[in-house]
């Protein structure tokens, strides 16, 4: 899960790291905001000494910067499994499973692991971002793990899309060689029951890009 910071010490950034998040260096790549102030767009964390009585909508949780430094990293780790239940990648894939499975709509994902550094996932983060479709959905499952979901989408098309991204890749940056990472593909298919199942084919079929 990505984070960016508008403001806060470099403790703090340090506990949220030590939590599980990934530092970033642009908002946009960015799935929350830790900042003074609301943001319009992002779940944000305040940093604020004191609660206030009316909580914005998208405000996810008030945090004291001054807070002993274990509290910050506990406070940290409930708002990262906040955000990946109820409201994370995950569970975006369980409605788009069950809507696939309910009207006979092709659904895929794809499983981008193995990043060789923290800069090259907020890097490839981007860039999956920029080339992806409005009603495509992408999120961390963990470190070094991404969630691509891809509605209306078939096995084809999601090859399509792996193939897509590693010629940007290629072009991207200053890369002398693209990062090595590993892609899984699946489709919703007959014998699934639940979105773990589509996790499981999408890991289960990881193919090793080395270049």
């Amino acid at each position: 899960m990505t984070v960016f910071f508008e403001a806060g010490s470099n403790e703090l950034k340090r506990a949220f790291e030590e939590a599980g998040f990934v530092l970033v260096r642009r908002k946009e790549n960015a799935f929350v905001i830790v900042s003074e102030k609301p943001d319009i767009m992002k779940d944000t964390v305040l940093l604020l000494s004191n609660t206030p009585k009316d909580i914005p909508t998208n405000v996810i949780d008030v945090l004291d910067p001054e807070a002993p430094y274990d509290l910050l990293v506990r406070k940290a780790r409930l708002i990262l499994s906040y955000l990946y239940r109820p409201r994370g990648i995950f569970d975006e894939l369980e409605d788009e499973f069950m809507k696939a499975k309910r009207y006979d709509f092709p659904l895929s994902i794809v499983v981008i692991l193995s990043f060789e550094s923290r800069e090259d996932m907020e890097d490839v983060f981007g860039l999956l971002k920029r080339i992806s479709r409005a009603t495509d959905t992408m999120g961390f499952l963990g470190n070094n793990e991404i969630l691509v979901i891809l509605p209306g989408t078939d096995k084809r098309g999601a090859q399509i899309y792996v193939g897509r991204l590693r010629k940007r890749l290629i072009r991207f940056g200053n890369w002398t060689r693209i990062p090595n990472m590993m892609f899984g593909i699946a489709e919703v298919e007959d014998w699934m029951e639940s979105a773990e199942d589509m996790i499981a084919a999408a890991e289960y079929s990881l193919v090793s890009r080395k270049h």
